[in-house]
């Protein structure tokens, strides 16, 4: 029996569980790329910011150029890595 979505309890995520995975997948994503790079080696640290009910993890906050890479967690607990850097995570760097 499929639980209709207005009546799902919210997802009870953890940040660091979710740090872990975005980290996981930065690595996975970038595996073909030269192991001694210190781009690569080193994205910075990671944190969990939300934007309008809407959570992002992301990868290189304290970076100069700006977020390394940012992944937006879908309703189902997902991430998924985006292209663009909305807006309001790029004003706050």
């Amino acid at each position: 029996m499929v639980i209709p979505k207005k009546d799902r309890p919210p997802l009870a995520l953890d940040e660091r569980e979710l740090i872990r995975r975005a980290y996981a997948a930065y690595y996975k994503k970038r595996r073909p790329l030269v192991p001694d790079d210190s781009f690569i080696n080193n994205p910075g640290k990671a944190e969990v910011q939300n934007h309008n009910g809407k959570l992002y993890v992301v990868i290189g906050i304290y970076s100069n150029s700006g977020p390394r890479e940012v992944y937006r967690v879908r309703n189902d607990g997902a991430l998924k890595c985006l292209k663009r850097v909305p807006k309001v995570i790029t004003e706050q760097h």
